[in-house]
């Protein structure tokens, strides 16, 4: 909607805090235009939950501006837990689930997909 320049620069300012908000184990890795995989070892549902929070809230203090105009940028997140013995395909299939309902809830907001 505002042009590759903007885009681009929200894609700096998301590697920025996503370094903030994980840990140097942790696995960050464009996965399309809009797209992100974030592999977090050794984390609970709840945890999970939490790290996908903040940086869906830090996010969305970013100051960008376009035109003089404050924009908000929101995430919409899906995530799981990857179970013991389980192919990647598995979990990243359950966790884009949860991302669809993320966006059919309403959006800037993270689902976690226990079950399948």
């Amino acid at each position: 909607s505002y042009g590759h320049n903007i885009g681009d620069s929200i894609l700096v300012e998301l590697a920025r805090l996503m370094k903030k908000v994980f840990r140097q184990s942790d696995y960050m890795v464009r996965w399309g235009g809009e797209e992100f995989i974030i592999l977090l070892p050794d984390h609970a549902s709840d945890k999970l939950l939490n790290r996908l929070n903040e940086l869906r809230e830090g996010l969305a203090k970013l100051p960008f501006k376009f035109k003089q105009e404050r924009l908000t940028v929101t995430a919409s997140i899906g995530g799981t837990q990857c179970r013991t013995g389980e192919k990647l395909d598995a979990a990243f299939e359950r966790a884009d689930k949860g991302l669809y309902k993320a966006k059919s809830d309403g959006r800037n907001q993270v689902v976690i997909q226990d079950n399948e």
